[in-house]
C-alpha cells in the first residue's frame, strides 16, 4: 500500500495533513513606506472653518497613509484640536460681530447732544429759545437704549427747566408733560 498518494478516495491522509499547528499572533510585520505621508494642513484648515469639512478630509487622508504605511494617529489628533479652535474660532467672530452690529438707538449722552443740537423751548412771549446744554439721567431705560430719560436743560435766556424725555426705539424723542 502506498503512502497517500493524492486522488485515491479509498486511502486516508495522515494525520499531519489535517492537524494545523496553533501559532501565537505575530506581530505586524515592518511594512515599508511607499511614498510621502499626505500633509497635514489640510485636515487642520479644513477642520477650522468646518467640522465635516474636517471630518470628510481626515478620512480621505487617513486612508491614504494607511495605504501607503503610515501611521495615522496624527490626523486625527489634528483634526480634534482644530476641530476645539474652529469652536473657540467661530465663538469670537460671533462676539465681535454682535459687539461691532450692536448699537443702542441712544444713550443718555447722545441724548443731551441731540437736544442741544435740535432742542428748543418757548418763552412766554412765544419766541422759540434754542437749548445750550443738557444732562441727562436713565430713569427707565430698555437695554436698547429707548425709554424714559430726566433731563435738565439751559436754555439761551438763562431758562433753567427739568424735563421727562420719551426716546422711542426708532431712536426719535419726545418730551413728556
Amino acid at each position: 500500500m502506498t503512502a497517500y498518494p493524492p486522488g485515491d478516495p479509498n486511502t486516508v491522509p495522515p494525520p499531519q495533513y489535517y492537524a494545523y499547528p496553533v501559532y501565537p499572533a505575530q506581530p505586524r510585520p515592518y511594512q515599508p513606506t511607499w511614498g510621502p505621508a499626505p500633509a497635514l494642513w489640510p485636515v487642520i484648515a479644513f477642520s477650522l472653518v468646518s467640522w465635516l469639512f474636517g471630518l470628510i478630509s481626515v478620512l480621505r487622508r487617513t486612508n491614504r497613509a494607511r495605504q501607503l504605511g503610515h501611521p495615522t494617529g496624527r490626523y486625527w489628533g489634528a483634526f480634534a484640536g482644530a476641530s476645539i479652535g474652529g469652536v473657540a474660532l467661530w465663538a469670537f467672530v460671533l462676539v465681535v460681530l454682535v459687539a461691532f452690529t450692536y448699537h443702542p438707538v441712544m444713550s443718555a449722552p447722545q441724548l443731551a447732544h441731540s437736544i442741544v443740537q435740535k432742542g428748543y423751548s418757548t418763552d412766554g412771549s412765544g419766541t422759540r429759545v434754542a437749548a445750550t446744554f443738557a444732562d441727562c439721567v436713565a430713569t427707565d431705560v430698555e437695554r436698547d437704549g429707548s425709554g424714559r430719560y430726566r433731563c435738565t436743560v439751559d436754555f439761551a435766556n438763562g431758562a433753567h427747566e427739568t424735563f421727562v424725555v420719551r426716546v422711542l426705539h426708532s431712536g426719535d424723542w419726545v418730551t413728556e408733560e
